[in-house]
């Protein structure tokens, strides 16, 4: 495996890694979240670490 994209993978594990540790303090802080405020929430932590997939693009019409 090229050392290129090894050390992809460790940034993506380590961005997994700290995205958990952020969504896990904030349910520690907000104990009384409805399931609508977990989702959104651990969607705005995923984009905020880079973690989720790239948007498709849109056809042009």
């Amino acid at each position: 495996m090229p050392t290129s994209q090894t050390g992809n993978e460790a940034t993506y594990d380590q961005r997994q890694r700290c995205a958990r540790e952020a969504f896990a303090a904030w349910r520690e802080a907000h104990p009384n979240f409805t399931s609508r405020e977990l989702l959104d929430e651990w969607a705005r932590i995923r984009r905020a670490w880079h973690l989720n997939p790239p948007d498709k693009s849109r056809k042009l019409r």
